[in-house]
């Protein structure tokens, strides 16, 4: 009896000292193994096969990026018969949970009718959610499907915002579009992120010198409106307060005076006049109050 009390402890006290991560989140031991042996970390010798397995039990309990990892292994073939069905069915479950990664995956399956009919606009509706969430590989797709109107009603300038928000995470094709206009870019519908989350192979997208154009003539357009709106604001800002007026609106304001004097010396003398009796009198009270005090 006391042996068997012994032991439930030492369960116990095993459980509490697990990762929290791995108590959190149903299924994640199995995938961090998974991982490892994906990968080939932690001194653990790479292999698809077990890694799958490891995957398969994680991906069991809802684990989504053990799903998507799954959705990998069979659109590659890697451990598992390549079936892109099974890919699709994985990534659609990783997707369901709001997986970013996935979404753009399946996006990507849509787009090109792999493991379902091809469908654009499911295509555009995927690679959006995930772009809302700052995957910068999908902001590439989002661009490549605005520009070419693939799903969406064609927009280079929505294009180039999608392009310019997957440059600012340093997605290499959105800078090259955007800086070097070299008349190809290498777009990928997939690529490898740094955060562990793996997706499929790179698919290249072919950036001709017209999309180019298109791009650089809205991007010219975006800098006139910009420019324009500025000087709109500049102006009003102006009209608005008095003591901030330029140069030129100053020289403006005295040649008016100067010839409103010239015209008619009057009203301007009869003004200076009073000013002076005022300054005059004010003198002359300052003054005589001073006094007082002294004496």
């Amino acid at each position: 009896m006391p042996a068997i009390f012994f032991f439930a402890l030492c369960c116990a006290c095993a459980a509490l000292l697990r990762p929290a991560d791995c108590q959190s989140i149903p299924g994640e031991l199995q995938h961090n193994k998974g991982q490892n042996y994906y990968h080939g970390l932690n001194g653990i010798e790479q292999n698809d096969a077990t890694a799958s397995t490891y995957f398969f039990k994680a991906a069991a309990k809802g684990h989504a990026n053990a799903q998507n990892y799954l959705g990998v292994m069979y659109e590659n073939g890697r451990g598992v018969e390549k079936d892109d069905g099974e890919a699709f069915k994985w990534y659609e479950k990783a997707a369901a949970q709001a997986h970013a990664t996935a979404q753009n995956n399946l996006g990507f399956m849509y787009q090109h009718g792999r493991g379902a009919e091809q469908n654009d606009d499911k295509a555009v509706a995927l690679y959006r959610k995930a772009a809302n969430q700052g995957y910068a590989i999908a902001q590439n797709n989002m661009a490549f499907m605005c520009l070419h109107g693939r799903g969406v009603p064609k927009d280079d300038v929505a294009a180039l915002e999608w392009y310019r928000k997957a440059a600012d995470q340093g997605y290499v094709t959105g800078q090259d579009t955007l800086w070097h206009g070299k008349g190809i870019a290498s777009g990928f519908g997939k690529g490898m992120p740094t955060d562990g989350q793996e997706i499929t192979q790179s698919v290249p997208y072919t950036i001709g010198a017209e999309d180019l154009a298109s791009l650089a003539a809205a991007e010219q357009a975006q800098m006139l409106e910009s420019a324009e709106q500025m000087q709109g604001t500049q102006a009003s800002s102006q009209q608005q307060v008095p003591g901030l007026v330029g140069c030129q609106g100053w020289v403006t304001i005295l040649m008016d005076l100067a010839n409103n004097v010239l015209k008619d010396p009057l009203p301007y003398l009869s003004l200076a006049f009073d000013t002076l009796v005022a300054l005059l009198v004010t003198a002359i009270v300052i003054g005589t109050m001073s006094i007082c005090v002294m004496f």
